[in-house]
């Protein structure tokens, strides 16, 4: 029991680090030992884990096999309406957001938070309301993102929280004030991206862009960028290239307006 919680920690650690393959490595030994104890929360969190971790790496149908396998450890124990459920339910949903499926993402999410109140579980519950906070903006409901997002805001005041779903959280807040085009709120929130990870480097370069300091934020993105071609991230790899062309775009914008200016 103690080298499996051993391995969840270095998962963990490695995920905050950005490092998926050591991270993917740690959760697959853990899935090892949560097999021979037969010891359900520990087969399937790592099971999670590693589907979370493919995701990052663009590798989305990997990732919805392990969900799948999962959800069949779940129903094989009788397990569904347990604690183990809040995250499998919780990493579907954020699965089902990356498909675009966004009515079989609300469901699971609101499903995952539910699971999470009853078993107490805050930092699935962070995560389930971050889903749900993308999810709504998705659907373009600001209002419903806004709650989720008060929400999550109460719960890392009440409880500890992970430091990697802490990012997440304080990332996501960012990109969605600057959604809502409150370029001072994404400022203030910003403040609290000083990690230096690469989940808060991007959210700093979304801010740079709104306030048109192209060419930081065409600084930020090389590095990233970089930094996520050599580990491999290529589901943030996307996101950073999309980033890039929105640059690339506000510079040529801003040189012709100097030409006519000139």
């Amino acid at each position: 029991m103690a080298r499996g919680m051993a391995n969840y920690a270095l998962a963990v650690t490695y995920w905050a680090r950005d490092d998926m393959d050591n991270a993917i490595a740690a959760s697959l030994k853990m899935f090892e030992i949560g097999e021979k104890l037969d010891r359900l929360l520990i087969t399937v969190t790592a099971l999670c884990d590693v589907a979370s971790a493919k995701k990052v790496q663009g590798q989305l149908r990997q990732s919805q096999e392990y969900y799948d396998k999962a959800h069949r450890r779940l129903a094989e124990k009788n397990s569904l309406d347990s604690r183990v459920r809040c995250v499998y339910e919780v990493g579907w949903a954020d699965s089902l957001l990356q498909w675009n499926r966004l009515d079989g993402a609300y469901e699971h999410a609101e499903t995952g938070i539910e699971y999470c109140k009853r078993f107490e579980a805050p930092s699935e519950m962070m995560w389930g309301y971050v889903t749900l906070m993308r999810v709504l903006q998705a659907r373009g409901d600001d209002e419903g993102a806004l709650r989720a997002l008060y929400d999550a805001e109460q719960l890392l005041q009440a409880h500890r929280i992970r430091q990697a779903l802490r990012v997440e959280f304080e990332t996501r807040r960012v990109v969605l004030w600057l959604a809502l085009g409150d370029i001072d709120a994404a400022r203030r929130w910003a403040a609290c991206c000083h990690g230096g990870s690469e989940r808060e480097q991007i959210a700093l370069a979304r801010l740079r862009l709104a306030e048109g300091r192209v060419s930081e934020a065409q600084g930020l993105l090389d590095r990233q960028r970089s930094l996520a071609e050599a580990g491999g991230r290529n589901g943030r790899l996307i996101e950073i290239l999309g980033l890039q062309a929105v640059a690339l775009e506000a510079a040529d914008q801003a040189e012709q307006a100097d030409v006519t200016l000139g």
